[in-house]
């Protein structure tokens, strides 16, 4: 887990964040344990969730942590 991860699962909270589509660090989101929860055209947005129990739900209201949230 990573600085933004590790604060959130303290607090409770998800990480939310937008990629375009065709981006090559969409991959890199995927192996950090994002989840996409809704696909914009050229963006797709994606929930990292500290408990990764239940998939994520699509723009839930669910605060969230970062620049997207």
């Amino acid at each position: 887990m990573h600085g933004l991860q590790s604060e959130a699962a303290a607090a409770g909270k998800s990480l939310r964040i937008h990629v375009e589509r065709f981006n090559p660090a969409l991959r890199l989101y995927e192996r950090l344990g994002f989840r996409q929860i809704d696909d914009r055209g050229v963006y797709l947005f994606m929930e990292w969730r500290g408990d990764n129990s239940q998939p994520p739900t699509p723009n839930s209201q669910r605060e969230s942590l970062g620049p997207s949230g």
